[in-house]
């Protein structure tokens, strides 16, 4: 019997404590029956020993020669005691039953529910294995479409990008330079004043006059052309026999390059340093050729063309940018950001457009050779917004001129002396343009409303002069000095007094550094002192560092 119910009790405990474990109610109950299997074991174990101390009083009592009734006494003692231990373990025994059978129903039924709860978990675990695989594939073909048409899009927008660059900086050819096999060298100048217009008479031995004068056919080997806007500014034809000619007096412009074909090209090397009209000569219709698609268009590309009898033939091609036209430059002025009345952040803009190539004959200067657009803003400190009209109607022309917020204007170069087809002097390029600007500022007008700060905007006329030298160096650097005249005056619609002429000046010193050897990229310092020639006190200064760079290269950035 107690083996029995320990088997029983251990039975119970094991299985609450696997089976539930996240129960407290469960634990205590299971706790309670061990408890009263304890004790029910303990009442057996005294019932074992009255049961043997009883056996051990009945031999006695046949075998002792003890008082009979002292024994028999004895022996009801011990009766009546089994008798309470039997009643206390049959109590025990249903205090037990009252606690294991609900323990065991309850296990039961928790049982029961923990199986259900298990099922569930695992339909919903092979669901879940049945989701995510079919997740795994969506997915991976998801990816595979994601990869797909992103690379299809990357793929149209590459091609639609080229397409735009293509035809945003697409080239066209223009025209066609070619080497001639063989130059003709005249030992005698006299033929420079021959009909040049027939170039058969001017190279045929028997329309020489004077036959004593001597030439000859020598192989060209070489011919360097070097030219930019219209100019061949450097010609250098190389012969077989190491002779070199080159172009000393004047450029020659492409568009009238059929007229030019008489051009002499001189003996670089020669005994007579003095007069170069003594050399031998060529010309230059003899050893080189161009062949333009129309005289209308003119080259505004830079080249740099080598030609050899291995590579006779060169296409001259020429953008359809915009690139080709607009130049835009952004800058600050380091005397604002110090606190002056000089703009933070400026941005300009300008469009060139050749007017003229031809230049005078026999000297390297073009009248009238191109016209420009100019425009630009600037962003001031708060402080320097607006020029205060004072008490007498009138404002400081000075802070007007300074504080000019915009300009837009038109420069005309009127004669334009281009870098020197022979290095006879140190600058390069000289200039003399006009232009006239519009200028535009504002005026805190406090007279028109009292106690507040009314702005407006008034313009100014500016016209000007300005001669300009430039030198340069290995096509990267170049120092310009300028000095410019301005004649300015506000216009009427402006309400103020002082609309007076005024004449100023205005030295400057600019420094070009050209990042990619092109003149539209370059990073640049300008030093400008502005002096009314009137009063000279009114004076002020520009400092401003800035890059300039073509339209395409802006929005690139």
């Amino acid at each position: 019997m107690k083996k029995t119910l320990l088997g029983l009790i251990i039975l119970i405990g094991i299985k609450s404590f696997g089976q539930s474990s996240d129960s407290t109610k469960l634990k205590d109950s299971t706790a309670n029956a061990i408890i009263s299997s304890q004790k029910i074991s303990e009442k057996i174990n005294s019932l074992d020993t009255i049961q043997s101390h009883i056996d051990k009083l009945y031999k006695d009592l046949e075998t002792s020669t003890t008082s009979k009734k002292k024994i028999e006494a004895e022996i009801n003692d011990l009766n009546k005691k089994r008798t309470e231990f039997l009643n206390e373990l049959k109590n025990l025994k249903d205090s037990l039953d009252k606690k294991i059978i609900p323990l065991i129903e309850s296990l039961n039924i928790r049982t029961s529910e923990l199986a259900v709860k298990e099922k569930n978990l695992k339909d919903k675990i092979d669901k879940l294995k049945v989701d995510s695989t079919k997740l795994s594939k969506d997915t991976a073909q998801l990816k595979k479409d994601l990869q797909e048409k992103t690379q299809e899009a990357v793929t149209k927008l590459k091609a639609l990008t080229d397409e735009v660059l293509k035809r945003e900086d697409s080239t066209e050819i223009i025209a066609k330079f070619r080497m001639r096999t063989f130059a003709v060298v005249f030992k005698d100048t006299s033929l420079k004043n021959s009909d040049v217009s027939n170039m058969k008479n001017l190279f045929d031995v028997t329309k020489v006059k004077d036959k004593s004068k001597q030439k000859d056919t020598i192989e060209v080997q070489s011919i360097r052309l070097r030219g930019r806007e219209g100019l061949i500014n450097e010609i250098i034809v190389t012969l077989v026999d190491s002779s070199v000619f080159r172009n000393f007096y004047s450029p020659v412009d492409l568009v009238h390059f059929g007229n030019r074909l008489g051009d002499i090209l001189y003996l670089e090397e020669s005994n007579d340093t003095v007069n170069i009209d003594k050399r031998d000569h060529i010309f230059l219709g003899n050893v080189l050729a161009y062949s333009p698609l129309s005289y209308n268009d003119v080259a505004y590309t830079s080249f740099d063309i080598l030609l050899t009898q291995a590579n006779k033939e060169y296409q001259l091609k020429e953008s359809t940018s915009i690139n080709t036209y607009f130049d835009v430059a952004a800058y600050t002025d380091m005397k604002g950001i110090s606190g002056e009345a000089n703009g933070l952040a400026q941005l300009a803009a300008s469009a060139k457009f050749i007017l003229n190539t031809k230049n005078i004959r026999g000297k390297a200067s073009i009248p009238f050779n191109y016209v420009s657009l100019v425009g630009g803003i600037s962003k001031f400190d708060n402080s320097f917004k607006g020029t205060f009209i004072n008490k007498n109607d009138s404002a400081n022309r000075k802070d007007l001129f300074q504080r000019s917020q915009y300009f837009i204007g038109v420069k005309l170069n009127l004669l334009h002396w281009v870098i020197s087809p022979y290095p006879r002097r140190l600058i390069q390029d000289m200039q003399l343009n006009v232009g006239y600007n519009f200028l535009g500022a504002n005026i805190a007008d406090t007279l028109s409303k009292k106690g507040d700060t009314l702005y407006r905007s008034i313009v100014h006329n500016q016209l000007y002069i300005e001669p300009t030298l430039s030198f340069n160096r290995r096509k990267n650097f170049s120092l310009t000095l300028s000095l410019p005249f301005f004649y300015q005056s506000i216009k009427a619609s402006a309400g103020i007094k002082n609309s007076a002429n005024e004449w100023w000046a205005c030295p400057s010193i600019n420094l070009m550094y050209y990042s990619k050897r092109s003149q539209s990229n370059k990073l640049f310092f300008r030093y400008s002192y502005f002096v009314n020639l009137e009063h000279s006190e009114n004076a002020f200064i520009q400092a401003q560092l800035g890059y300039s760079a073509s339209i395409n290269d802006f929005m690139k950035k």
